[in-house]
Formats: C-alpha cells, structure tokens, sequence
C-alpha cells in the first residue's frame, strides 16, 4: 500500500514544494530552485516600527524578501507572490509564514511552492 500523495492542487495551483526551514538568529536564508534564487532576509528598522515585506530582486534570477521588523509570532504573505517561470513557460508563485516563540532566537520559515 503506497500512502505518499502525488499531486497537490488548489485551484488552478499546483503544489511543487512546501517544507519547513529553521532560522537561527535572522540569519539569511536562501532557497535554490533550478536557476532561481529566493532570499529571505530580516532586518529591524528603529524610525519606524511598521511589520513590512518587501519584494526586490538584486540579481538576474533573484528574488529577495526583506522581513522588516518580524516581532510577532506568525507573519507572511496573504497571497500567492508569482517569482518566475518554469522552461515549460507555467508561472512560479511562492507563499510563506515566519513563526517564532517569544525569544525570536529560532524562527521557523514555513514555504509554498507552486505552479499555474
């Protein structure tokens, strides 16, 4: 009896990827995806106290999200953020969570990865 699932969907969304990353320390984290990078940074800003994600890119190939002051226990996108394509031409979209315990020291970076 094979008890894997081999197909995910949601909507017109199919699921390529979905895992659980430990952070230590806001350290900066990279998920490699084929030719594509996404970089997940954290940083504080002290003049304005605002919880923010902002979308860059710094490199060919590169998606960057910098998390600025990330000081609740669960925050992410609330929607599906398309990243790339695939060589079959199909859109890349990723969504994520940050949770973290009152510490903030290890913080679990919880991601999706699908196509459409």
């Amino acid at each position: 009896m094979n008890d894997l699932i081999t197909s995910v969907k949601t909507g017109e969304y199919e699921l390529i990827s979905s895992r659980i990353v430990q952070i230590l320390n806001k350290e900066k984290t990279v998920l490699v995806f084929g030719k594509i990078s996404i970089v997940f940074l954290f940083d504080e800003d002290d003049k304005n106290t605002e919880t923010v994600i902002k979308v860059g890119t710094n490199e060919p190939n590169t998606i960057m999200f910098t998390l600025v002051n990330i000081n609740m226990p669960s925050y992410g996108t609330t929607d599906f953020v398309q990243f790339g394509k695939l060589d079959d031409g199909k859109d890349l979209y990723i969504s994520f969570r940050v949770h973290s315990l009152n510490d903030k020291k290890v913080r679990s970076l919880e991601y999706s990865l699908y196509k459409k």
